[in-house]
């Protein structure tokens, strides 16, 4: 999964192409931490660190739209909206399954719900030979990954580059 930087990438700003910058080794550094599932720990600290950065970057671009006068600014800040709840809601369920693993690694037992069953939100993988059926973690791994790919590829290569006449204008 990892993403190299290159000039396709530039959107003619040096501040937002060294923040672009920054977003992609982070998450190649998710990506990292994805590939080593054991250690939660470190894929928390990476996640959450590039939802921080994320909301810092999106905060700062969209300042700049508006200094440009950007017409394309509110839908620009909606979809900057959408990529950070994504985000934050694997940060949450990483955060949830990670708590659940360290119960039931410790022995607690797992909270129940009102019908006294469990609610373990991580699945082992089943123990069918079937080759599509996958745990609940693989799928939000999967899922999260694809959102790191999206991002990287579609919002900085067509959305952001968007804005470069614009950058180079107020030059």
């Amino acid at each position: 999964m990892t993403i190299h930087w290159n000039e396709a990438m530039s959107v003619g700003d040096a501040t937002i192409d060294n923040e672009h910058k920054q977003l992609i080794k982070l998450i190649n550094d998710a990506g990292v931490a994805l590939d080593e599932r054991e250690n939660h720990d470190a894929l928390l600290a990476v996640l959450d660190e590039l939802v921080k950065y994320t909301r810092y970057h999106f905060d700062r671009e969209e300042v700049t739209q508006l200094k440009i006068k950007y017409p394309d600014y509110v839908e620009h800040k909606l979809e900057h909206q959408e990529l950070v709840e994504k985000l934050e809601e694997f940060l949450q369920h990483f955060k949830a399954a990670s708590e659940k693993n360290n119960e039931s690694a410790s022995g607690a037992e797992p909270e129940s719900a009102s019908d006294g069953s469990a609610t373990s939100d991580i699945k082992l993988a089943s123990t069918t030979d079937e080759p599509e059926v996958k745990s609940l973690a693989e799928r939000n791994t999967e899922e999260l990954t694809g959102l790191l790919r999206h991002w990287i590829i579609d919002h900085v290569l067509n959305t952001d580059r968007k804005m470069k006449p614009y950058l180079k204008a107020r030059r």
